[in-house]
């Protein structure tokens, strides 16, 4: 999805398209104060487990968010680029 080398609006499209399903929306907003655990994105979503885990796969293969492991459990966090986007004008 984002490269840096790539013009902004042409980041943010790729954004816009993401955002197509309520599951990526939310887990987005729970991103959006920096990085959380998965299992409190799991809890905070309201969408059940099978949803979220995929839906936090399905955004980390397309370059949105980082998944790093740590220790009791995963972090998740949006990638800096993305969120430079989003805050763009």
């Amino acid at each position: 999805m984002p490269d840096s080398g790539h013009p902004i609006h042409e980041v943010k499209a790729s954004l816009f398209r993401v955002l197509g399903h309520p599951a990526r929306v939310r887990i987005l907003e729970l991103l959006r104060d920096g990085e959380r655990s998965v299992g409190h994105i799991i809890e905070e979503s309201l969408f059940p487990k099978f949803t979220v885990l995929r839906t936090l796969y399905g955004l980390a293969q397309r370059g949105v968010i980082k998944i790093r492991d740590r220790g009791e459990g995963a972090i998740g966090t949006i990638r800096d680029d993305i969120r430079r986007a989003a805050e763009a004008r």
